[in-house]
């Protein structure tokens, strides 16, 4: 457009303009949705943005849409392609300085790129009308990235409710998105009215974790995850700190619902039980911690859980070294040893006991 390229703020990705001559979908590898696809990549194109020596390129597969097609093949007939909403995700939860480059990265997109209406379908033939079309999650998206949150729960709750609509997984991640994001905005009249907004993002995240019964759709949005889970170990940790256990209690509950082997939810789920007199239960959650400990060591965690289990390893250590149960408290922090053995603070901790 005119503009000196070496004023250009980089994305950190460039959305490729290709002419795929097919697209076929194979089986997914752990943890990550991408696609097989067959690219004829337009080389002058790619040749221009490489001269552009302020926009890193970073080749990448496709990945699934947020609804994620069953047919084998179909043909693209628009050589413009939408960033993958991990990308998208990513940016709306941790990178806020790309969100003006995102809004027209989207507008154009959506302007050139030929309705997908059947990226949303489920099971069928090719030619089988979608539960929910890809427009309307094309909608909800650039609703999230403009900010207007009222209106993507507006319209995603009417998904959630619709008898034909209700077990779909991805209006539910909306909605929690949504919420989420009304939590931590600063329009004080926004938080009158939303007042449980955080408790509400995690209620339809949870839904969505039980809605998504395959894990197809979970890896689309990781960052979101993490960002939601940190926002609720810090409101947990004030009601903790003002010895509100009950209420904590529940934010506890909720991060193990999205992950039932997160065992620093679990062992938090269980002290603070514990503090609140409800014995049983809190042995039951410890119980569950300690054979998640033992079976996985702590190992494939995202770095906010590892945070979360590191707290709660301390918190029940010293509770119950101060109860002069030093033997279970020492057993709790050994059982963590292959993460925090030379970590400074937990070591510190297993010293004074």
């Amino acid at each position: 457009d005119g503009s000196d390229p070496n004023e250009l703020k980089p994305l950190g990705f460039i959305t490729r303009i290709c002419t795929p001559d097919t697209l076929s979908y194979g089986s997914a590898q752990p943890g990550v949705s991408f696609a097989r696809t067959g690219w004829r990549v337009d080389q002058d194109l790619l040749s221009l943005a490489e001269s552009i020596p302020s926009i890193p390129l970073k080749v990448m597969r496709r990945p699934s849409l947020p609804c994620k097609p069953r047919f084998k093949r179909a043909f693209y007939h628009s050589r413009f392609v939408l960033p993958p909403p991990h990308c998208i995700f990513g940016m709306l939860f941790g990178n806020t300085s790309c969100m003006k480059a995102l809004q027209f990265t989207l507008l154009v997109g959506l302007m050139l790129l030929q309705p997908l209406a059947f990226f949303g379908q489920r099971y069928g033939d090719e030619d089988e009308t979608p539960l929910i079309p890809q427009e309307d999650f094309d909608q909800l998206l650039m609703w999230m990235v403009d900010g207007k949150y009222e209106k993507v729960l507006y319209k995603a709750i009417r998904y959630t409710e619709d008898d034909d609509t209700k077990k779909e997984p991805v209006p539910y991640v909306f909605m929690s998105m949504a919420f989420f994001k009304i939590s931590e905005s600063s329009d004080e009249e926004l938080l009158e009215k939303y007042s449980k907004a955080l408790k509400d993002a995690l209620k339809y995240a949870s839904k969505f974790v039980k809605k998504d019964k395959e894990k197809e759709y979970i890896s689309e949005y990781v960052d979101y995850f993490n960002d939601l889970r940190r926002a609720t170990m810090n409101q947990a940790e004030i009601y903790v700190d003002d010895e509100k256990f009950t209420k904590a209690k529940s934010y506890y509950k909720y991060l193990w619902t999205l992950d039932n082997e997160d065992p620093g939810a679990w062992l938090l789920y269980g002290s603070v039980l514990w503090k609140a007199k409800s014995v049983r239960d809190a042995q039951e959650s410890w119980n569950t911690a300690e054979q998640l400990l033992i079976e996985y060591g702590g190992k494939g965690l995202e770095e906010v859980q590892q945070d979360l289990l590191k707290y709660a390893v301390i918190y029940t250590a010293e509770m119950l070294a101060d109860e002069g149960n030093l033997t279970d408290a020492r057993k709790w922090i050994e059982a963590t040893d292959a993460l925090f053995g030379t970590d400074r603070e937990v070591q510190a901790v297993l010293r004074s006991l």
